[in-house]
């Protein structure tokens, strides 16, 4: 059959229970944070989820076991920040293409000027700023 959280909380009241848990080095004190780790999610644990579940988690913790874990979660943020870096540049460069072609459009649209008056090897910003001027 299978038990629910009322249930594994009354079946941990048995002492003989509370000796073999504490031989395995399970903690007891957080019932609800045992049970949620042996379920799989449906509310109840069946006899093969908590024995399945009590052999993984026997033992305390050892400092070399939160050590790979930790680096684990390092590379994965690692990871993370670079596909986030990634992403970000292509919006941006997404965004300055937008940009070129919409100045591209602008410029296209501006009639040139008369000939002579923008002589070829004035600068951009000389250019630019005398077709403004004669816009105005």
């Amino acid at each position: 059959g299978f038990i629910d959280f009322q249930e594994f909380k009354r079946m941990l009241e048995h002492p003989q229970l509370q000796v073999w848990l504490h031989q395995l080095e399970i903690q007891t004190d957080d019932l609800l944070g045992l049970f949620c780790m042996l379920d799989d999610g449906d509310g109840e644990i069946s006899l093969e989820e908590f024995e399945t579940g009590i052999m993984k988690i026997k033992g305390i913790a050892r400092s070399f076991d939160l050590n790979k874990l930790q680096r684990q979660v390092r590379k994965m943020n690692a990871k993370l920040d670079f596909m986030l870096v990634q992403n970000n540049l292509s919006d941006l460069q997404q965004s300055q293409l937008k940009m070129d072609r919409a100045s591209r459009k602008v410029v296209s649209n501006v009639s040139p000027a008369p000939s002579g008056e923008l002589m070829s090897n004035t600068s951009t910003g000389e250019k630019y700023s005398k077709m403004w001027m004669k816009l105005r």
